[in-house]
């Protein structure tokens, strides 16, 4: 029974999942792919607090959504 609730996700009557993020660009890009213009980024998780990094600084911990 154990290995059961195990792969479901479950042990001793908690339930758990994975995170899911999304990210959102608007305005969204042209027809190549890149916008020309200052954009917004949204990223948001399911389950926060969010972890980001930017340009290769020091990693950001923010709640959900996060704007950048």
């Amino acid at each position: 029974m154990r290995r059961y609730l195990l792969a479901l996700g479950m042990w001793a009557g908690c339930f758990w999942a994975w995170a899911v993020s999304s990210i959102t660009v608007t305005p969204a890009p042209n027809a190549y792919g890149w916008n020309n213009t200052p954009v917004t980024v949204e990223i948001t998780a399911t389950n926060p607090p969010i972890y980001y990094r930017v340009n290769g600084g020091p990693i950001q911990i923010g709640p959900s959504p996060v704007l950048l």
